[in-house]
């Protein structure tokens, strides 16, 4: 071989041992600091643990520490840690206004869009981690709201199961139909929850509780036609709180959800996550969704730290531990598979094997039809995106008088309207006011 060839192989030789030892360089380890409250604990080393563990196992390069002081007062261990300026790395939260007000959440909008995964996440939701254009939260999993009913009971009293989507008018007919006192059947759990869903139901410009993206329309036709129904039901005395004590013996529960689990209960609200618990019940349950066909969805959202200093690694484990993320959400199947554990949220992602073999353990009928329907017109629950939403529909005092209480709270000034005394007519104008001040009270989404 000449100088020139020996030369040349002498330089791939190098080169290659040079490439080889580039691949292997040890990345340095790196810790991010975790807090949610769905991990349970390290005794019972549920999904969520195993995930966490499978991630480290992935990228050995990233160290992920539980911070345990979260788990048993996650509210309260959130503000000591944000007064200290210690705020983990990753961190779920109950609402995102108020997070993104709080000045705690990172702007990940440079990292999401350079994802091909994150449009697997339906479009509502992405905008719901949107404040003024920028992604400040990640969408980890998804639920659906709606109604729950007891196949087994309207099998008895001869009539045809509800189909999900149903319109408005067949779902009152179906709580009407299949209330029953003398026979122990009442046609609904609890009326409370019409007013929230009402309004997106018969007006796509609305969304849940009224909100139609900058303020609640409590004075709005709509909103006044959900409480009329709600009070039309529970004064008819087809749903749960409204019969008398010994009526409710007849039902074989001490609250509705006694009554529900007893077999008794015709249609309850909830959402998804129940979906395994309720598979379990002595009775055979089907799912509808909101009467009138628009979707909620129900999400958990994740943060990353403002102050992290390894927002790329954090989006990639929270990217992980998500229902958006085809790894992420396989992985989850198959330790759910392995450990007889369960799924509880529903797939963002687009691949059809996948969303069968979820949908192949989901023992409810109508969930998977009510999932088929997400759409753009789709819309999120209130609690985690409303700026003063727990204010405006609950907390917030009134002057309003009800009963003893001369100022009572917006919760049970709206409780009145349907199970009391109440004119919604004569103080839905002042019942929106107080609701909008609590958007201006409270964070908005466009405050930061």
């Amino acid at each position: 071989m000449g100088k020139k060839l020996r030369f040349l192989a002498l330089f791939f030789i190098m080169l290659t041992i040079s490439a080889s030892m580039g691949c292997n360089v040890k990345k340095d380890t790196i810790t991010l600091r975790y807090a949610a409250w769905n991990l349970g604990s390290i005794k019972e080393n549920g999904l969520e643990r195993q995930m966490i563990k499978a991630f480290m196992k992935e990228y050995p390069y990233i160290n992920i520490e539980i911070d345990e002081k979260f788990i048993n007062d996650y509210d309260q261990s959130m503000k000591l840690a944000a007064t200290d300026g210690n705020i983990p790395d990753v961190f779920m939260y109950a609402n995102n206004p108020q997070a993104n007000s709080n000045g705690w959440c990172a702007d990940i909008t440079d990292i999401a869009e350079k994802d091909s995964e994150w449009n697997n996440i339906p479009l509502p939701l992405r905008e719901a981690a949107e404040n003024k254009g920028r992604i400040i939260a990640l969408p980890s999993s998804m639920y659906l709201f709606g109604y729950f009913f007891n196949a087994n009971l309207f099998k008895t009293n001869g009539k045809n199961p509800p189909k999900a989507g149903q319109n408005i008018d067949q779902f009152v007919k179906n709580v009407k139909e299949m209330t029953d006192i003398n026979h122990g059947c009442i046609g609904l759990a609890d009326e409370s929850s019409i007013l929230d869903w009402y309004p997106a139901a018969v007006n796509p410009t609305l969304g849940w509780y009224s909100w139609d993206g900058g303020r609640f329309n409590l004075n709005s036709k709509e909103f006044k036609e959900g409480i009329k129904l709600a009070r039309s039901i529970y004064r008819s005395k087809q749903t749960y709180a409204a019969i008398s004590e010994d009526e409710k013996k007849s039902l074989k529960g001490k609250n509705d959800w006694e009554a529900w689990n007893a077999g008794t209960v015709a249609l309850k609200f909830d959402g998804t996550w129940v979906a395994h618990d309720y598979s379990r019940l002595p009775f055979k349950v089907g799912f509808i969704g909101i009467p009138g066909g628009r979707v909620c969805i129900v999400p958990d959202f994740h943060f990353i730290s403002k102050g992290s200093a390894h927002p790329e690694e954090a989006y990639k484990f929270i990217k992980y531990m998500s229902a958006f993320s085809y790894q992420g959400f396989s992985k989850r199947m198959e330790l759910a598979k392995e450990n007889n554990l369960v799924v509880t949220s529903i797939p963002m992602i687009k691949d059809k094997k996948m969303v069968d073999a979820f949908f192949a353990n989901n023992k409810i009928d109508g969930i998977r039809e009510v999932y088929n329907m997400l759409n753009k017109n789709s819309y999120v629950e209130g609690t985690k995106i409303l700026p003063g939403y727990i204010q405006a529909r609950w907390e917030y005092v009134t002057s309003i008088k009800v009963g003893d209480l001369a100022n009572a709270s917006i919760g049970a000034v709206i409780t009145d309207t349907f199970r009391g005394s109440g004119n919604i007519d004569e103080i839905a104008a002042n019942l929106n006011s107080t609701a909008n001040e609590c958007v201006q009270i409270y964070p908005r989404p466009a405050d930061n």
